[in-house]
């Protein structure tokens, strides 16, 4: 077995499981929202937090196993490669999680830790975009899959966008606890269900792969910009003159008529 296949082995396997991490950081989230559940809720708050933390710590080694890949520097979205757009999102998690366990003794800190799991967020969608519009040249990519995945990735944001806005104005206006909770916990339910459906259609669902050839056709018709049409020749020859290079002197009737042209058009004179 070769290096670079069991590199993509160790990178694939630790992608899994920090994805199931977060799948199930997700479900033990919403579960203390069940009253019967209620009491449980320290106990699910630090299961999710563990998850939370495994699941960006094994994303975050992930990282450095994927591919390099020239970034599209000339769009927004390609600040930087795929692989470093990753790991700055992972790292952000990885501080946001630990934050958030430190929360429980000091709340105060729960708001910077709710801004940088959507900054966490933000940087991840962002790169899972990149890689929709840019692709790699890899043999397993495939575009159904990846839209799948940023489709994921942004209903993910929104949770994270809820949950850090309901944190600070709870923060903020106290008074309105109750029914920032509601409204925000009912929004995060509706997110996390659509962010639940798409994760099963990436993680189950069939994808075909999109062959090698067809991302590079994609990449050039993207890159190469408007085709350049040539204007045809109005002669019907070539045409041969020791003057080939002096200016050609209109035809009499053309001469008349950019005459008339000019008498009649309004002109601008610029004194400087």
């Amino acid at each position: 077995m070769s290096t670079q296949t069991t590199t993509d082995n160790i990178r694939k396997t630790l992608d899994k499981i920090s994805s199931l991490s977060f799948f199930f950081s997700l479900i033990a989230s919403k579960i203390q929202y069940i009253p019967i559940v209620t009491i449980a809720t320290p106990i699910l708050n630090l299961l999710t937090l563990s998850l939370t933390f495994l699941g960006y710590s094994l994303w975050f080694v992930a990282s450095h196993f994927y591919p390099d890949h020239y970034p599209k520097y000339t769009e927004w979205y390609g600040f930087a490669p795929f692989k470093e757009q990753n790991t700055y999102a992972a790292f952000l998690g990885i501080g946001a999680a630990l934050l958030s366990i430190v929360a429980i003794a000091l709340p105060a800190l729960a708001i910077p830790a709710a801004w940088m799991f959507f900054s966490s967020n933000i940087i991840w969608a962002i790169g899972e975009y990149h890689k929709l519009k840019n692709p790699p040249a890899d043999e397993s990519y495939s575009k159904s899959y990846q839209k799948s995945y940023l489709s994921y990735a942004i209903a993910m944001t929104s949770v994270g966008l809820t949950s850090a806005i309901a944190a600070t104005i709870i923060f903020l206006f106290p008074i309105h606890t109750i029914p920032v909770l509601a409204v925000s916990s009912l929004m995060s339910i509706a997110l996390s269900l659509v962010a639940a459906e798409h994760w099963f259609d990436y993680s189950f669902g069939t994808h075909r792969k999109t062959s090698v050839s067809q991302v590079s056709h994609d990449k050039m018709a993207h890159g190469l910009g408007p085709s350049i049409e040539n204007n045809e020749s109005p002669s019907s020859a070539p045409y041969h003159s020791p003057r080939l290079l002096e200016k050609a002197k209109p035809s009499p009737s053309k001469e008349i008529e950019i005459e008339l042209t000019e008498r009649e058009s309004p002109t601008c004179n610029l004194l400087w």
